[in-house]
């Protein structure tokens, strides 16, 4: 390796060692170290590290050879040298590599007390410590359970004769830059292998996130056309390997088969078309039969006679199967017709009916048929139609949806989701949340809202099967609470115009403002987000209400907006900022990093500071408290921001905490924050103060004691957090509340309360949904009247506002606003 003999007080140059297994080449280091090299090693004891003698004479025995990672004060091991020719092997213990970080592996030789050799340069490892995909959630052995395949309608209907290209994704939690993915079709591999491009996804050493990540492709017809097989099935499924050479789960490793019918030489005929209504086509879903829509009437089947071998008198026979009905045998239903012409000699879309007394919620349905001449010779049969029969009543949701501005301190909502029985239904179900144009969503009875801008959808569903749904729309009330007499209250209402209320004209919406989607309250004005991704800002000229017309000009494709006191800052879809108001209030962002902040996935806002967080795991803060900027590099890898009015906290991909800011609200994480052994899995805060929840249940505060920063002692089982102006409630597994903070200012439950669905805060007040559909407020604001069905409670300034199931309002605080004539105007959902 080295061809110099050192004298005694020579210090050699080594060679970098070798680690067993070790996967090369990676993008980012020198080599990768799989787990199956790591943390797999049957004995236990890590990984291998070999180390070549250097050439005879340069060691001695009883040299000592120490294996370290940089910067790093403890040795990873060490070895006395018996024979100096032969090699060394040196373990990296378990644990010891870090995931979120280059390592630099390096090996020292030591006499005596002199070290006689380093090894150079250090030899930079990648180190990936979760797997693609993380786990498999699920027994079931049909598939990986996080392994997302979308397939599109193009494939998932059928894949017909005309057909050429089509996009098809995948989405997994932990996708990584340079992730190879493996479709197989029928056992046939598409190639070259899709790779995760460094623009797609988190670049190492930035470990990923439990988010999933969507990755789409391209799939041609040569690769079906390569896949056919006799029983015109195509079956897909996918996998993925980190650049490292982790695959998924092992208990796991492929997605769950998806199969589709294939009819690429045009032998079957066109699929019919399952439609409720006829004014719904096109454009209706024709996988989902709704009962609602449907409405009592029939269902009606409806055959496309285009095709040549459709002839004036033949006869189309279709067959109608329901299953999972609740009946001991399927249903199933025929009905039939003729191809006709009209007065002009053109054929006839074909309508035929299916009985509504033969369509059940819950139901799978397929529907196929067959083309006949009079003498009943078979011309064809058709691909088959599927659709899942969803009814009504079926899907409730609670919660408001996040509020976002500077007086709520970016606490995220949580929305809870409830189901009666469903009659002859037997199998298990889930609920799964999907933000509007995403293609993959979340599972689970409950769920974090971290995109109140964007509306909801929320599915009912059985294994792949849609049993309910309902769409929620974005956050429609946003109010300011502050000393200067800006106090005031904003709801969109469903067709897109706002309704306004204030004591200063300046904070009303404009005349003639329509097609909103959302409205940011900041703390001296409003700007609202616009069905077409534009903006409209109203208030305190200096405090943002004025947007300037350069400014304007680059605010298109916006998809979130943040707020301080005093400016705004809007996130566009291609990750730039877009910052205006006072300068003083973060309305201007440093010169200096402008073309680093690219591209930016979240931003929020305290009371005079922004924070940033980008796609690389960066993190950057400026405004009144960093003027020039301030890069945060104890944030690096967060996945979530909180704010409290003077400091910042974050929770990262190692579901540690990192606090910045001002210490006396919160800006410093304490020890017995930083020394927890349980993973922090969710952050709330007060004005003043921060709160985490716990894997475990229990929490941890910090900050100013009196707004929160010290939890009950011996708090435990929580399942949610919030916080309002100077006060913490939590959420206990059993559905009841637990406040702490200011007793007058919510810090104090009032007594023999009903079970919790749901909890939100407002300006020194807290309210929650009950499981009896009544809600209740405490602390400055208190509600004595109530409505029927309440599915949430929104802070609308020094208001309250209380949304119910059936579109109506009431508001409550001092002089709180009559809503009495926007009843049937503002929706929970559409």
């Amino acid at each position: 390796m080295t061809t110099s003999t050192p004298q005694d007080n020579t210090v050699l140059v080594l060679s970098p060692p070798i680690v067993n297994g070790q996967t090369t080449p990676v993008v980012g280091a020198h080599i990768g170290v799989p787990l199956v090299a790591y943390d797999l090693v049957t004995d236990g004891e890590g990984a291998v590290v070999l180390v070549d003698p250097p050439l005879s004479g340069t060691m001695d025995p009883d040299d000592v050879m120490e294996l370290w990672l940089e910067n790093e004060p403890a040795a990873l091991d060490s070895e006395t040298i018996i024979d100096p020719d032969s090699r060394t092997t040196l373990r990296i213990p378990k644990g010891r590599l870090h995931p979120d970080r280059i390592n630099k592996l390096y090996y020292t030789v030591t006499r005596g007390s002199s070290n006689i050799g380093t090894s150079t340069p250090p030899l930079e490892i990648l180190y990936n410590r979760i797997r693609p995909g993380l786990k498999d959630r699920l027994t079931d052995p049909s598939g990986h359970s996080e392994l997302k395949l979308l397939l599109p309608d193009v494939i998932k209907n059928g894949v017909g004769p005309d057909f050429v290209s089509a996009e098809v994704c995948v989405a997994y939690p932990y996708c990584r830059a340079y992730d190879v993915i493996t479709l197989k079709c029928n056992g046939e591999f598409l190639e070259p292998k899709p790779k995760v491009n460094p623009n797609q996804a988190p670049q190492p050493p930035n470990p990923g996130d439990e988010i999933p990540i969507t990755i789409c492709f391209t799939v041609t017809r040569a690769y079906l056309d390569k896949a056919k097989r006799q029983n015109k099935k195509l079956h897909f499924s996918y996998t993925v390997t980190d650049q490292i050479g982790n695959g998924p789960d092992t208990d796991a490793p492929w997605s769950a088969v998806q199969s589709v019918d294939e009819d690429l030489d045009g032998v079957l005929l066109p699929m019919p078309i399952l439609l409720e209504r006829k004014e719904d086509y096109p454009g209706d879903d024709a996988s989902i039969i709704d009962l609602e829509k449907l409405a009592g009437n029939p269902l009606l089947l409806v055959v496309l006679t285009n095709d040549n071998r459709f002839v004036v008198g033949y006869d189309v026979i279709a067959t109608y199967t329901a299953t999972n009905t609740g009946h001991p045998a399927d249903v199933v239903v025929t009905v039939s017709g003729k191809v006709e012409v009209d007065r002009f000699g053109v054929k006839q879309t074909l309508f035929l009916e299916i009985p509504n007394d033969k369509v059940f919620a819950g139901s799978s349905v397929t529907v196929t048929y067959e083309l006949r001449k009079p003498d009943g010779d078979l011309v064809g049969s058709s691909n088959p139609a599927t659709a899942f029969v969803i009814g009504t009543g079926q899907l409730s949701v609670v919660g408001n949806r996040s509020q976002t501005s500077p007086r709520y301190h970016s606490n995220l909502s949580r929305l809870t989701a409830s189901s009666p029985a469903i009659k002859g239904h037997s199998t298990a179900t889930e609920v799964k949340w999907t933000y509007a144009g995403d293609t993959e969503g979340v599972q689970g009875w409950t769920f974090l809202d971290i995109e109140p801008e964007r509306a909801l959808i929320v599915s009912l569903q059985d294994e792949e099967n849609i049993i309910a749904r309902t769409v929620l729309r974005p956050g429609n009330v946003s109010g300011i609470f502050n000393l200067r007499n800006h106090h005031s209250g904003c709801i969109v209402k469903d067709d897109g115009s706002v309704f306004g209320w204030s004591d200063n004209s300046e904070m009303l919406p404009p005349p003639g403002l329509k097609d909103v989607r959302y409205v940011a309250a900041g703390g001296h004005a409003y700007v609202a987000l616009k069905n077409d991704n534009t903006v409209v800002a109203w208030g305190d000229p200096s405090r943002g209400g004025l947007i300037a017309l350069e400014t304007d000009k680059e605010l298109r494709n916006v998809r979130k907006l943040a707020a301080t006191d005093g400016a705004f800052v809007a996130l566009r879809n291609d990750g730039q900022l877009i910052a205006w108001g006072d300068p003083d209030y973060g309305g201007t962002i440093p010169t200096s990093v402008i073309s680093q902040l690219s591209p930016v996935e979240k931003i929020i806002g305290n009371t005079g500071d922004f924070t940033a967080l980008l796609c690389d795991g960066r993190v950057f803060s400026w405004g009144a408290s960093w003027p020039d900027g301030f890069w945060v590099s104890d944030a690096r890898g967060a996945i979530q921001l909180c704010a409290s009015d003077r400091a910042f906290c974050a929770l990262k991909t190692d579901r540690r905490v990192a606090a910045w800011g001002s210490s006396e609200h919160g800006g410093v994480t304490p020890d017995n924050v930083q020394s927890s052994t349980e993973e922090v899995v969710l952050l709330a805060s007060t004005s003043a103060a921060f709160a985490a929840l716990k894997s475990n249940g229990s929490i941890a505060a910090w900050g100013n004691q009196r707004f929160g920063g010290k939890a009950p002692d011996n708090l435990q089982s929580v399942s949610h957090l919030t916080g309002s102006t100077t006060a913490f409630c939590a959420i206990k597994a059993d559905a009841s509340l637990i406040a702490w903070g200011v007793a007058e200012e919510g810090g104090q439950v009032p007594s023999e309360l009903s079970p919790a669905l749901a909890t939100s805060s407002s300006y020194g007040s807290f309210s929650a949904v009950l499981n009896t559909r009544r809600a209740v407020t405490w602390g400055v604001n208190t509600s004595a009247e109530t409505l029927e069905s309440i599915v949430c409670v929104y802070a609308a300034g020094p208001h309250v506002v209380l949304l119910s199931a059936d579109s109506q309002l009431l508001s409550a605080g001092p002089n709180a606003p009559d809503l009495t004539a926007l009843s049937g105007l503002v929706s929970y959902s559409e």
